[in-house]
């Protein structure tokens, strides 16, 4: 799959200054942005054709997944919003996306400069909204789908802590913000997609036990450590479907009856996206790019447990190893702050999951198996680096 830029052309003479300020709701072909090797285009299908994916694949695997955020942050006491009536909180607001969408503008022009182009493309990047679970003055900033390599070379999300001491976001300590975040449905093969939801149902099944740990069903779920949030009402976790129900949802219905419940950790959106609601909010640049890194490292991992999968199916058990997990993250280096966080949190002695499953890890192995590899010439999608 070709995936270039598109949207407004602007001449690179023109200073950011005078161009306009725009607050577009970001959606569809919109949300496209980036030079050569680091764009993208909305995967706005939920499925794409396998010519197409092989493609798509090795640019993501190259450049990274783009996700999607949706960063729900309140305010504290001293706030500016709080000296403000509505009208002028909403200026307020909307100084903190331009802020963030000129930083795009700044980079894509002064690329442009050392190209000695004449022009640019750019497109609104971030946005405000409310939203109504939201107390202590709350917004909702919502960032269009982009990768890491983007998001540090562009500094869009540094632009929270720059603005916090007049602002005062209280990001994870907000009783109410989470930090949501979308990756495409379009971009995993039917067999991918499987060990993507089964790992991510692990991460939520998985607890930390420690020596001290008087209950380690007790302790805190591997999740719970990456997003920092308690799982219940606004990010629930249920035990996921079996192998053999993701292959009726995924393949016979054509990803049609993917789960779309509202509010857990993990469902299909109206967008055709994977929508991610563990995470709490923050307003701390590298904590983002660490989740980013995770659901990167999650779909990397997925990725290559499949292709191995191809020779042996007992790859299909490094789904259910955090262990291995870690150390691909670590070995890999495309993640720091990922690496740097599971250094200082993820400080387990073992891993505990609930007896109470159904259908057993040998189960879903031997379904996997029988119904994605049984014939290769349609199951395997080759990586191409």
């Amino acid at each position: 799959m070709k995936l270039g830029p598109k949207g407004r052309r602007y001449s690179v003479a023109v200073r950011n200054s005078e161009l306009p300020a725009l607050n577009n709701q970001l959606s569809g072909r919109s949300l496209v942005y980036g030079f050569k090797k680091n764009l993208y285009q909305p995967i706005e299908n939920a499925q794409v054709e396998r010519d197409e994916l092989v493609d798509l694949r090795a640019q993501l695997v190259a450049h990274g997944v783009p996700v999607g955020l949706e960063i729900e942050l309140e305010f504290g006491d001293d706030s500016i919003i709080f000296d403000s009536d509505t009208q002028d909180r909403n200026e307020l607001y909307q100084e903190v996306v331009n802020k963030a969408n000129d930083k795009v503008r700044d980079y894509l022009r002064n690329q442009s400069l050392l190209r000695n182009w004449e022009t640019f493309r750019y497109t609104t990047m971030m946005c405000h909204k409310p939203d109504g679970s939201l107390g202590n003055g709350g917004r909702e900033f919502v960032v269009a789908p982009l990768t890491i390599g983007f998001a540090k070379e562009t500094n869009i999300l540094g632009t929270f802590e720059e603005m916090q001491s007049e602002y005062i976001f209280l990001g994870h300590r907000g009783p109410n913000t989470g930090g949501h975040m979308h990756i495409p449905l379009g971009m995993f093969s039917d067999q991918q997609l499987v060990l993507f939801y089964k790992l991510m149902e692990f991460f939520g099944d998985s607890r930390i036990q420690r020596d001290t740990t008087e209950n380690p069903e007790r302790g805190a779920r591997f999740i719970q450590i990456i997003g920092q949030r308690k799982l219940g009402n606004w990010a629930r976790w249920n035990r996921l479907p079996s192998v053999e129900e993701y292959y009726e949802n995924i393949v016979d219905n054509n990803r049609r009856t993917l789960d779309s419940t509202r509010n857990w950790i993990v469902q299909k959106s109206r967008h055709n996206t994977i929508e991610l609601r563990f995470p709490k909010s923050t307003y701390n640049r590298e904590r983002m790019y660490m989740r980013m890194g995770f659901v990167n490292a999650m779909y990397y991992y997925t990725l290559f447990i499949e292709q191995a999968s191809y020779n042996d199916i007992d790859a299909f058990d490094d789904i259910y190893n955090i262990s291995k997990f870690i150390s691909f993250v670590n070995n890999s280096n495309k993640f720091p702050e990922l690496a740097r966080y599971l250094r200082r949190h993820w400080t387990s002695t073992g891993c505990v999951t609930s007896h109470r499953k159904e259908q057993s890890q040998l189960d879903d192995k031997t379904a996997y198996a029988d119904l994605f590899l049984s014939n290769l010439e349609n199951a395997e999608m080759e990586v191409r680096s």
